[in-house]
């Protein structure tokens, strides 16, 4: 089977004037993917997918407090032309229709130190190939069965995290739950294929409602300009309607392992033609869900242009109306290795327990000895001395350091240091 798809995508973001404290952007997105299947295997059709998009976000900045809310509404249609598998004209045409949602928190607890919360709603629409696909996956040595009546997922979700932002560190611990109305997976029919039922195993897409709770752990330091180091840990479960003995809850297939990894930048000068070189090396070692081991070791190494885009975030922060990969994106003959090694829980545990250790020395330490601080303030930094008077907003400080000879008052101003003052140097 040879495949195409190319995906054409058109976004438009307007910025409304402030009003008071509130802040906003509307947009809208139209993007279609056409996807061609050619050669004689067709396992699934050739089809265009549209979908239409309209969004508004809003914050509001009432320091030490941020508070956010964003609305999407989603059209979504999958036209597939019929091939010697899918002929049906009422299957061969999907359309949705869907409202998504978000509402989040941020409260400063400390210098360099938020706590966030977020609740949303998003979909995710099926995707061609478990709406049509029907035939052998010889990449999984499978035969997979389509859907064309699947119904669109549809995810309620609640996460915490807490966040350091200073001027070597940054750390993020986030727990989370989402909720998830006809989860799409593969589901193993325990049937073969062929005459004599001993061919490929017959996996058939289903649907299920599923919990799926996880935490995630990540801290970088820099500790040279140069050099960067960090580690994160990734912990995920799941469970879903009529998949455990006798009907009940139980685990959900072919979900992502648990893992910790760590890894190193390197950022050298320019050298010659090399611009803006960087060294990424990252090991990773997962864990199978019966607690089975495989470790991974990645190296990168690239030379980016000295220009960079940014890339343009969805402000419907769990919007799937895009995005046709969901944690089951994993095929039905993955295998782990098998093996001993240490305890799942263990390494999680002590990782968990060094980046707590680590959290909590920042938090006691803000200052470091130096006589300022580095405070994040939406996408830019202000400079604030260890005596500052937290009656002023921080907005009122400077995002410039002080020059020698200069120091910053409690009230947020830039004055000559005394003779005796301590240098802000």
């Amino acid at each position: 089977m040879d495949l195409k798809t190319d995906i054409y995508t058109s976004r438009l973001e307007v910025v409304h004037p402030e009003i008071g404290s509130v802040s906003g952007t509307l947009g809208a997105e139209v993007q279609l993917q056409d996807a061609n299947t050619r050669g004689p295997a067709e396992r699934q059709p050739t089809a265009d997918t549209w979908n239409v998009g309209l969004f508004v976000f809003e914050e509001i900045d009432l320091a030490p407090w941020t508070f956010n809310a964003g609305v999407r509404g989603d059209f979504r249609t999958i036209d597939a032309e019929p091939n010697d598998r899918t002929t049906d004209p009422a299957a061969l045409e999907n359309d949705y229709l869907t409202l998504s949602g978000a509402l989040g928190s941020n409260v400063k607890v400390a210098n360099g130190v938020a706590l966030a919360a977020n609740l949303s709603s998003g979909f995710r629409a099926p995707s061609i190939f478990e709406l049509y696909t029907n035939g052998v996956h010889g990449g999984v040595a499978a035969f997979q069965v389509r859907d064309p009546n699947l119904d669109p997922e549809r995810a309620y979700s609640a996460d915490v995290s807490v966040r350091v932002r200073r001027d070597r560190v940054t750390a993020e611990l986030t727990g989370y739950v989402n909720a998830i109305n006809n989860y799409i997976f593969l589901e193993n029919t325990n049937e073969n294929r062929g005459p004599a039922g001993n061919g490929r195993p017959i996996y058939e897409a289903s649907q299920t409602d599923a919990v799926i709770p996880g935490l995630e752990a990540k801290v970088e330091t820099r500790v040279r300009p140069w050099l960067h180091v960090g580690g994160q840990a990734a912990v995920l479960g799941g469970t879903g309607d009529e998949l455990g003995d006798g009907g009940g809850e139980g685990d959900l297939p072919l979900l992502p392992t648990d893992n910790v990894e760590g890894f190193v930048h390197l950022t050298p000068d320019d050298r010659g033609p090399l611009r803006s070189p960087r060294v990424e090396l990252a090991l990773k070692h997962g864990f199978d869900k019966d607690a089975v081991q495989s470790v991974s070791v990645q190296g990168l190494f690239v030379f980016p242009s000295r220009r960079s885009g940014r890339p343009m975030s969805n402000h419907s922060s769990n919007d799937h109306s895009s995005n046709d990969h969901s944690p089951n994106d994993h095929s039905p003959s993955d295998e782990r290795s098998a093996g001993g090694g240490l305890s799942r829980k263990g390494i999680l545990g002590a990782v968990l327990f060094l980046f707590f250790s680590y959290l909590s020395w920042q938090v006691a330490n803000p200052y470091r000895n130096q006589p300022y601080e580095k405070v994040p303030h939406g996408d830019h930094v202000h400079y604030v001395p260890k005596d500052w008077n937290e009656d002023v907003p921080i907005s009122r400080f400077p995002r410039q350091p002080p020059e020698e000879g200069e120091r910053i008052t409690p009230d947020g101003e830039i004055v000559p240091a005394g003779p005796d003052a301590e240098s802000s140097r």
